[in-house]
């Protein structure tokens, strides 16, 4: 069971990879694009076109890069290059406002650029020691298949609940379909596919008056990567999901002998 686990995760972990690299690649290609534009205007000053010039190149680089191959490079690359083109746009901003009085409008764009170029990196620290080797055509149907049915799930049943996760200063939302051997939980957005066995997935509710519907998730499984590793994970559950996974984990009798927990 468990080598089944870690295949599906290898899987989904792959999934997301690629679909990460997807994305970063088009939306370096279109600010490449815009910035090469940008260093071409008449108004740019020669050193400031120059090396926006540059910039410009080098999201074109990683686009393609991310596009076309399977590479963590690429991603620590766009990283950078966000946070170079977040600077000149800050940089470059600050220095007509001098010079002419003006707002900082762009600033602020570039400070947006260079939180996302910040992000860049961290998913690459992430994603850093994730195995690159393609699952089969089948292993990868079978993935898209339990995030196809988790989301278009319209409510919750007795095998399916939802909760909130709060870890490394993000919430992710996720759906979580309680099997009677293997525990999925997908992504709201369908990005992040998690799996676990049933002795591996524990709920406990955390005595807090102020947050009655906080739960603490333990999820013994090898997906958690080096942040969140052996950690629990502290999230929300509402108490009516709370009492659902009470019944799935120790019996219809028990759920109710425990309702006071969610009362």
């Amino acid at each position: 069971m468990r080598s089944n686990i870690q295949q599906l995760q290898a899987a989904a972990d792959f999934r997301v990879v690629r679909n990460t690299l997807r994305h970063f690649g088009f939306r370096a290609l279109i600010l490449g694009g815009m910035a090469l534009g940008v260093a071409g205007w008449e108004t740019t000053p020669v050193p400031a076109a120059f090396a926006l010039a540059l910039i410009a190149f080098a999201l074109i680089w990683t686009g393609v890069l991310n596009l076309t191959t399977r590479s963590f490079v690429g991603i620590a690359a766009d990283g950078f290059a966000l946070v170079a083109l977040g600077a000149w746009l800050m940089a470059n901003s600050i220095h007509a406002a001098i010079l002419t009085g003006g707002q900082l409008g762009y600033a602020i764009v570039g400070i947006v650029v260079i939180i996302l170029g910040l992000h860049s990196l961290a998913q690459y620290a992430r994603f850093s020691k994730t195995p690159l080797e393609a699952p089969s055509p089948e292993l990868e149907q079978t993935v898209d298949d339990i995030v196809k049915q988790a989301r278009s799930a319209s409510r919750r049943g007795r095998d399916m609940l939802t909760l909130t996760t709060k870890n490394v200063g993000t919430s992710v939302f996720w759906n979580v379909r309680l099997g009677d051997e293997l525990v999925v939980l997908v992504a709201k957005d369908g990005r992040e596919v998690l799996f676990a066995e049933r002795s591996g997935f524990r709920v406990t509710r955390v005595d807090d008056e102020r947050t009655p519907d906080l739960v603490r998730i333990e999820i013994d499984s090898s997906y958690l990567d080096e942040t969140s590793r052996g950690e629990p994970i502290v999230g929300g559950m509402p108490l009516d999901a709370f009492q659902t996974y009470l019944g799935w984990r120790w019996g219809a009798d028990a759920a109710a002998r425990n309702q006071s927990l969610v009362a």
